[in-house]
């Protein structure tokens, strides 16, 4: 005669441990593994080899917010992380003023154990970006795609950029207009091209799309949004904005 016992119930401290691992990410091609593991208020950012279980790196954040964890290609990890603090520029006559939670992404190479710090000594632009950033892939080459504060005269920009990881060049895409009440968002496609993005004015609700024909930009469609922003989801059977 078989007999099913209650099991026994957890302690009730269990219930208010923090969690021994975060974020757990596999890599593209299914090799490595990496996960967030907390350290008290810190975090620490673990990649390891899933055919033997080796460590091939472990990256501490400081006391800085980390917000994001993402593999680029397989063999960089990047993380975003912030801090509240006072805005800078890299090359600027502009002087801010208060202060604001200041995103930064870095790339961290797990072959040479370097790091690469997004539009860090971008000509005109702060090494933050305007929140997370994304990637893309374009012939087998990853990119990170970065939305920054570009210092233009007197002005500061909200403009998209693409950054190399692998060390080349990186890229102006595309400029919106000066940052304040007016928020962009950009459309990409398959090749990394930017072929439309929306603008919308947070004070009056006034959102309009705009599709790129050659270099100049076209507005194709506008309405009045007072409560939520309009989103862009991707592009639709005929390549169009939807």
């Amino acid at each position: 005669m078989l007999f099913a016992l209650p099991a026994a119930a957890p302690p009730v401290e269990t219930y208010g441990r923090l969690a021994t691992l975060e974020q757990v990410l596999v890599s593209p091609d299914g090799t490595k593994l990496a996960y967030v593991r907390p350290e008290g208020e810190s975090r620490k950012i673990m990649v390891q080899n899933l055919a033997d279980g080796k460590m091939l790196a472990a990256v501490g954040v400081g006391n800085e917010k980390l917000r994001d964890v993402f593999w680029v290609g397989n063999g960089r990890v990047a993380f975003s992380t912030s801090t509240t603090s006072r805005i800078r520029s890299n090359s600027s006559s502009i002087e801010f003023t208060g202060r604001s939670e200041i995103w930064q992404t870095r790339v961290y190479d797990i072959e040479k154990h370097t790091f690469q710090l997004v539009l860090d000594k971008t000509p005109g632009v702060g090494n933050f970006t305007n929140g997370g950033v994304d990637v893309g892939i374009v012939d087998g080459v990853p990119s990170i795609y970065a939305v920054a504060m570009r210092i233009s005269g007197v002005d500061s920009l909200e403009s998209l950029y693409r950054v190399d990881v692998a060390g080349g060049p990186t890229r102006l895409l595309d400029s919106g207009p000066s940052i304040g009440a007016i928020n962009t968002n950009w459309v990409l496609d398959g090749t990394g091209a930017t072929i439309a993005k929306t603008e919308y004015d947070r004070k009056d609700g006034d959102w309009r799309l705009l599709v790129r024909v050659g270099p100049k930009w076209y507005p194709v469609l506008s309405e009045n949004a007072p409560l939520d922003e309009p989103l862009v989801v991707g592009l639709g059977p005929a390549r169009t904005p939807c």
